[in-house]
């Protein structure tokens, strides 16, 4: 039983240690952003375009799939290369809203869908840190995977498809774009 709980624990805290990793890149993605953004030309040109919220959906599910599966491959490492990146563009829009005066904008065009999208991203982004976890835990203990956390990943992938749904329809019928 002592070995049962300790294992759980052991698992516990790897989750938040990978969970509190996914956070801190992508907060330094949004200081960077605000950093380079000041000097980038990027979102000057950006048209404002308002997507229907299945295209939004499509869109963030198509890179939330290749975050999932190719961050699979690579043990995590794509899936923080993308949560960097989209933290520095959130970073680069903060920057040139605050450049043209409309940082107004955050509280109509981000903040409405925002909580959705970052929980989704981090779900997908959490179980693609789970094969070389898995197979770390294999190779240390030669232990078997537990269906526990099978459902668990499974359970967190449907969450993360649920959050990417709620987010595109607020993204789509509430928030405004630059």
């Amino acid at each position: 039983m002592k070995r049962l709980i300790r294992k759980y624990f052991k698992l516990e805290q790897t989750q938040k240690n990978i969970s509190l990793i996914i956070l801190c890149v992508y907060f330094l993605g949004i200081f960077y952003g605000l950093i380079q953004g000041r000097n980038s030309k990027i979102l000057q040109n950006k048209v404002s375009k308002s997507l229907s919220p299945s295209k939004i959906f499509d869109n963030n599910l198509s890179v939330f799939l290749n975050i999932l599966i190719l961050g699979g491959f690579t043990g995590g490492i794509y899936s923080l290369v993308v949560i960097f990146i989209n933290g520095m563009i959130v970073g680069q829009a903060f920057a040139f809203l605050h450049i043209k005066n409309r940082l107004y904008q955050i509280f109509t065009a981000f903040l409405p869908h925002t909580f959705f999208e970052i929980s989704g991203f981090s779900a997908f982004c959490f179980c693609s840190f789970l094969p070389i976890c898995l197979l770390l835990q294999f190779l240390k203990n030669n232990e078997k995977i537990s269906f526990k956390i099978i459902f668990k990943s499974l359970s967190l992938l449907f969450f993360g498809v649920t959050m990417l749904l709620l987010a595109a329809l607020i993204e789509g019928g509430v928030s405004r774009i630059l």
